[in-house]
């Protein structure tokens, strides 16, 4: 049996995926075209931090579960990242990140906005002194976990991990 040759020109190297190379295989991976070249390289766009911001979200959609679905605007192959531009805006620093106002719905321009880390945090982690509480509320099978998130004000999804994590501790 002949071995097969990575079919980017030039490339000397055994076939390990999809006719190229683990090299050539891992850029089609990381930036959606095996020279490593990313789809707005020409104009300038992967060079802004919203477009790893933007890449970040749509990865995050694509290899995770439920509460992560990202607006049919923004994942539009030619268009998503200029349209999650012009909807968003441009970062004001490095020390913002992208927030979901309601962590049970998707990523959309009506439910995302720029929190800096420290915010995001602190609004992500506002429940750790209450873990305690919560299990007690949800084991007492008196309430569900979406009654406790409403009196909490938060997801259902953070009570479920909180719930989770208390079980790992324990």
């Amino acid at each position: 049996m002949v071995d097969k040759i990575c079919t980017v020109e030039g490339c000397p190297i055994q076939v390990y995926a999809r006719g190229w190379c683990r090299k050539h295989y891992a850029r089609w991976w990381r930036c959606g075209n095996p020279l490593g070249l990313f789809h707005h390289d020409s104009d300038g766009r992967s060079k802004r931090p919203e477009y790893h911001v933007w890449k970040g979200m749509v990865s995050r959609y694509r290899h995770s579960g439920p509460g992560q679905d990202v607006c049919n605007r923004w994942l539009d192959d030619s268009d998503g990242f200029p349209n999650f531009l012009a909807d968003m805006g441009l970062r004001p620093s490095l020390e913002y990140c992208l927030d979901r106002i309601d962590l049970d719905r998707g990523y959309c321009p009506e439910n995302c906005r720029w929190l800096t880390r420290v915010e995001h945090s602190r609004r992500c982690n506002r429940l750790v002194p209450h873990y305690e509480e919560i299990h007690d509320l949800c084991a007492s099978g008196e309430y569900t976990q979406r009654q406790v998130a409403k009196m909490f004000d938060t997801s259902e999804w953070v009570i479920c991990r909180l719930l989770k994590k208390w079980r790992e501790a324990v």
